[in-house]
């Protein structure tokens, strides 16, 4: 989240969202699951406070962090 230092709650929100993902994701590795890949979220906007136009919804410049995030967990996913 961009705006966690104004919406202090939020960020516990956040927090319980992602920790829930992660469980779901263990619980699949666990179940064998094969080429399942996680990306953390919390980078994906970068720190500066700017990937996102209300905190939560990506901007151009969040779009463009994301794929720069995405790209190398796409190309070892399709082997490339």
């Amino acid at each position: 989240m961009t705006n966690e230092w104004l919406q202090p709650g939020r960020q516990k929100f956040h927090d319980r969202n992602h920790a829930a993902l992660q469980a779901a994701f263990a619980e699949l590795k666990q179940q064998g699951i094969p080429k399942l890949h996680y990306i953390p979220g919390d980078a994906l906007y970068g720190t500066d406070g700017d990937g996102a136009t209300d905190g939560s919804h990506a901007s151009d410049l969040g779009f463009f962090r994301q794929a720069d995030v995405f790209e190398p967990v796409l190309k070892e996913a399709l082997g490339r």
